[in-house]
């Protein structure tokens, strides 16, 4: 039984002189979302129909702290997610970054992420039997996660699913594509 004790708590020292402890936060700080014109919608003659433009755009704080006995540099990585404005299952990255970190142990950091603005519009044509159609991308979640060298030590998302696909190192990480809104239409 001590002997177990003792490797056990060999492991985990072992662990940490590896640097893999470290502490991973996200916080939402803002959505700033700005509708046009002017917070109202565009009404177009006397059949009640309109418009309105919305951009999106999400502010978060990322903290990663260093709880390993030595100083190490981390790569900090974030993704943020979009789907169609008018619905639809599937999640694309439409926007990736990184930043090197340097921590001394027991240090800690915390800094601002922003994602690209994100633009939708939503079209009521009432003279079609009051059909809402709903184009361009929305905002469907992030992705955070720190590595040293090709490690993955701490992972945040807006999602649980989010979060355990890119805890393995295999899943494929950044903006592969320009998503074309356009192809992106939908209706309800």
């Amino acid at each position: 039984m001590k002997t177990a004790l003792v490797i056990i708590t060999l492991m985990g020292l072992a662990a940490n002189l590896f640097g893999q402890s470290v502490y991973l936060k996200v916080t939402p700080v803002e959505s700033k979302v700005k509708s046009s014109p002017n917070d109202q919608y565009k009404i177009y003659g006397s059949s009640g129909s309109f418009s309105k433009k919305i951009e999106r755009e999400e502010v978060f704080n990322v903290t990663v702290k260093n709880m390993a006995p030595t100083t190490y540099e981390y790569t900090v990585e974030w993704m943020f997610m979009a789907t169609a404005a008018g619905g639809g299952s599937k999640v694309d990255p439409f926007h990736a970054e990184e930043k090197k970190i340097s921590l001394d142990k027991n240090a800690n950091t915390t800094f601002e992420v922003a994602s690209p603005k994100l633009e939708s519009t939503h079209t009521h044509l009432s003279f079609q039997s009051g059909r809402d159609t709903f184009t361009g991308l929305k905002f469907a979640g992030y992705v955070v996660r720190v590595k040293l060298g090709d490690r993955i030590l701490a992972v945040e998302a807006s999602d649980v699913f989010l979060k355990r696909k890119f805890q393995d190192p295999k899943a494929k990480w950044g903006v592969t594509e320009e998503l074309d809104a356009t192809k992106k239409k939908s209706s309800r």
